[in-house]
């Protein structure tokens, strides 16, 4: 582990298999020629680097990385046009095992609202490791890049290292709290965020932004006893330490005695307001409210509170203009299609401009503090100022002074997924002229089957797990999602075999952070987190509550004591080693904290255990009874997995997460055994449940067998009968719908292939268990929102899988259904991980202000998105909507109530 850094992992770097055809490339040697005599000279000039294609430019980036690490010790700075383009770049560089970061633009805050940091913090990790050379390439888009941000003296000034022995073990839990509260830390109950906090006794936990999980210190009076990394989940060490680097939580970091001289500022806007006249362009009711706002400013400075506005004083509280491309003074920077970013950045000064224009309209901001980043022009004369290379898709260096042109000659391959016969023909054309070719493949599974394929068809061809090519035969990897090209003058080319190349999703970034795997009952109780006030369980004593902790010398002894207090006036002092002894209460009574408290040394809690004992037992039987039963029945035992179902997967347009492999291996390891299936599937909206639930289908049509997707809705059954013809187009499996979108006729034929057995997979609404729907062989039945679903269904639903596999999707499971789960009596699998790279949500809390709302909608609409505004009364909706029409005049709005 990294002196510094917490949990990073070690892996096989593999860049060298993508890297090596570049460097081997004339025009590649000519241009790290030139870049390092630019960077010794006291003025150096751009370069120009064009005709590389999305999959090479990729690996050229590699290759520059790679180069820099080994003779610098640091990468480079790539500043490109969109955030796809940066998750690309870096989902590629992560699968090699080099560290790329991607630097993201934020919203700044310019009125007192209460908002989430998630790119705060990202933002203050990038930096940091800017600042300790620890990465390969940092990824920014032009809007992210030119935003101010914190001085790296600021950062430095606010950055501790806490460890076991020497001159920094000197921190006591007083010191590290007034530490932590000063760099922005939020104090809560339990950390559950990056950013946050918490102090329990003589345990201080701490998340911060560079760490991929929570840290926990164990202090012995004033002296540190021991450092760990903890899951967030569980609470439970995953490793120790012996020293934890300290970076800043916020961006805007405010002394004392910045606040004072913040004071200062707002009283002086206060005196301007003042004196401002009235004018057509000042109405009075525009003073009052200016003069309201600043005031409020005034008053949280004052108190002392946190101050949530900082972002449009960052001029104020930091002494000198930063922002990103600063912490690359004298470093390499990229800029990745010159056009397109001058474009971006074009429209983000225009924006940034109107909002400073309103700023000083509402005389929210002295003028000499409204400027939060560089112009256009500011950042073309740094660029074109500094050791930069443009990389371009075209030669094109019109009005520019560069110091030379490389054109690569590269070409983009398709994708060869799915199609065997075209990827044979193209190897034997590059076995004809001797071009060495590399080959990506999904999976181990994907790469062995291609390893096969080319095989039987006198190909020989080799698997490669290392980071150098193999000459002579084509070489098949697998895990890196590249986009496919061939380097011409490096007779080299690169096959892509994913579905999707070099999609923006992957699962294996998000599984090296990812916490051991925990069962289902661990993951579903893991909010028994305790909180004073909570009823818990003692295994001697019984049901008390927790009071909370109490630092107590015993015989000379200071030690830590959780405080439960029993019925009448008895109280239990449990040392904090003991905890294992105590649970929380999740019994009748316990949400509204009503059950009755046991009596410390009485009978009643024995009594009450040998009654639970008892009633474990008879549980114990009738599970034995119905999971013997179950068994006894005859079942279908699908057939195991084929390539035509590897195919399938690996045709997914998106990379799966951890928890849908693991689920969708679960639900197909039960459908291999001889009795009936019946396993519950819990994830959230969004998390993947139908695609786990196609594959399944899609192995029970592989079985010869049919399928049925009961739904609520119909609504719902015609988006779930969309994706799998859009899903399952190119194999044959034919799928049709029965609800109230189709007529009578086409009922009665949907009905007539169902019992022929010409339709393999039906949806449908509950009309799929009335009496006339007759299968020739059902398999399996996949209910979606059974809670959905009346009483006379579920009778009908039992009648119809008494012998077949059933496979319950689910986000919000009832409590008996739930039970059944937790009690074993039905098998369950859990999604609770989202898909990768989506953006954390954004969250402003603060009162209604017209100003805010209109700024809010207009910034949606200018990036092409929508709006959803939740109003709380159908008797003001329409009012409420022609106020938004006011406000947005160019928004296109309708409204929409359930009110009958």
């Amino acid at each position: 582990m990294n002196n510094e850094s917490i949990g990073k992992t070690a892996e096989l770097q593999r860049a060298g298999l993508f890297s090596a055809p570049v460097e081997a490339s004339g025009e590649y040697k000519g241009f790290l020629s030139n870049l390092y005599t630019q960077a010794r000279s006291g003025k150096p000039l751009p370069l120009l680097v064009s005709g590389l294609c999305e999959g090479a430019r990729t690996a050229f980036y590699l290759a520059l990385a790679c180069e820099l690490r080994e003779k610098f010790g640091r990468g480079f700075l790539a500043v490109v046009p969109e955030e796809k383009d940066a998750l690309r770049i870096s989902n590629v560089f992560a699968d090699c095992g080099m560290r790329a970061l991607i630097y993201p633009m934020r919203d700044f805050v310019y009125r007192s609202i209460v908002s989430s940091h998630e790119y705060e913090h990202d933002r203050i990790a990038v930096l940091d490791a800017v600042v300790r050379d620890d990465y390969d390439i940092i990824l920014a888009t032009p809007d992210a890049a030119v935003q101010y941000t914190m001085p790296r003296s600021a950062l430095a000034a606010s950055a501790a290292v806490i460890s076991l022995n020497g001159e920094n073990s000197a921190w006591s839990i007083e010191k590290l709290t007034d530490y932590l509260v000063g760099a922005g830390y939020v104090r809560t109950d339990m950390v559950d965020g990056v950013g946050g906090f918490s102090v329990r006794g003589g345990i201080v936990d701490i998340w911060p932004p560079h760490t991929p999980d929570p840290v926990r210190i164990d202090f012995f009076g004033d002296e540190i006893e021991q450092m760990s990394v903890f899951d967030m989940l569980t609470q439970r060490t995953i490793e120790k330490i012996d020293r934890i680097y300290l970076t800043p939580a916020r961006e805007i970091m405010i002394t004392k005695e910045k606040r004072l001289e913040l004071a200062k500022a707002l009283s002086a806007q206060l005196a301007y307001i003042d004196k401002t006249p009235v004018s057509s362009d000042f109405s009075a009711e525009a003073k009052i409210s200016a003069r309201k706002s600043v005031q409020n400013e005034l008053d949280t400075v004052n108190s002392g509170l946190d101050i949530s506005f900082g972002d449009k004083y960052i001029n104020l509280i930091y002494d000198e203009r930063v922002c990103l491309l600063d912490y690359f003074d004298g470093n390499i920077i990229a800029v990745q299609e010159r056009n397109a970013v001058n474009e971006r950045l074009k429209g983000f000064g225009w924006h940034q401009e109107q909002q400073i224009k309103e700023l000083l309209a509402e005389y929210s901001v002295d003028s000499k503090y409204a400027g939060y980043s560089l112009s256009f022009d500011d950042f073309s004369y740094r660029i074109l100022n500094s050791t930069s290379l443009f990389v371009d898709n075209f030669a094109s260096g019109s009005g520019l002074k560069l110091s030379g042109i490389y054109s690569f000659t590269t070409r983009q391959t398709p994708s060869y997924s799915g199609k065997p016969e075209l990827l044979l023909e193209d190897l034997e054309g590059f076995s004809a002229s001797k071009r060495e070719v590399l080959l990506a493949a999904e999976s181990e599974a994907a790469a062995q089957s291609t390893k096969n394929l080319l095989n039987e068809n006198g190909i020989p061809a080799v698997i490669n797990t290392g980071d150098e090519f193999i000459g002579g035969i084509p070489n098949i990897i697998y895990g890196i999602n590249f986009s496919g090209f061939e380097i011409l003058s490096s007779n080299f080319a690169l096959l892509s075999l994913y579905a999707n190349p070099n999609s923006l999703s992957r699962a294996s970034s998000a599984k090296k952070n990812r916490p051991g795997k925990k069962s289902t009952r661990e993951r579903i109780m893991s909010y028994a987190d305790l909180s004073q006030g909570d009823l818990v369980v003692h295994v001697t004593h019984g049901i008390g509550r927790y009071i909370g902790l109490d630092t107590l010398t015993m015989d000379g002894v200071t030690r830590d004591y959780m405080k439960i207090q029993y019925t009448g006036t008895d109280k239990l002092y449990l040392p904090c080693d003991q905890l294992d002894m105590v649970s929380k209460y999740i019994g009748t009574g316990g949400d509204d904290s009503m059950a009755k408290l046991s009596k410390m040394g009485g009978t009643d809690w024995a009594k009450a255990k040998t009654k639970a004992k008892g009633a474990a037992k008879d549980m114990a039987k009738e599970l034995i009874k119905l999971y013997a039963e179950r068994m006894k029945l005859p079942g279908f035992a699908f057939y195991p997995d084929d390539d035509m179902q590897l195919q399938f997967e690996s045709a997914f347009e998106y990379e799966e997460t951890e928890g849908q492999l693991e689920a969708a291996r679960e639900i197909k390891a039960d459908m291999e055994k001889s009795y009936p299936m019946d396993r519950l599937l819990c994830g959230d909206v969004g998390f993947g449940k139908t695609e786990v639930a196609l594959r399944a289908a899609f192995k029970a049509v592989g079985s010869g067998k049919q399928v049925v997707l009961l739904v609520p809705t119909t609504i719902l059954a015609m988006q779930h009968y969309q994706t799998i013809l859009s899903r399952m187009r190119g194999y044959p499996v034919k799928a049709d719908m029965l609800s109230r979108f189709r007529n009578a006729k086409q009922q009665a034929e949907i009905i007539r292939r169902v019992r022929r057995g010409e339709i393999d997979i039906l949806v449908g609404t509950h009309r799929v268990l009335s009496k006339d729907i007759e299968f020739k062989n059902l398999g399996l039945v996949i209910v979606d929102e059974e809670q959905r679903f009346g009483v006379a269904q579920k009778e009908k639903l039992k009648q119809l899988t008494r012998n077949v596999d059933v496979l319950t999707l689910t986000a919000t499971p009832i409590p008996r259904t739930l039970n059944m789960a937790m009690s074993g009596i039905r098998d369950m699998s859990i999604l609770e991980e989202a898909p990768g790279d989506r953006l954390p949500v954004q969250t402003y809390v603060l009162e209604y202000d017209d100003g805010i709302i209109a700024e809010a909608l207009k910034k949606e609409l200018r990036r092409g998105g929508q709006v959803f505004y939740l109003h709380n009364r159908v008797e003001t909706i329409y009012e409420t909507a022609a106020r938004v029409k006011n406000l947005c005049p160019e928004a296109r709005i309708v409204t929409a109530h359930g009110k009958m």
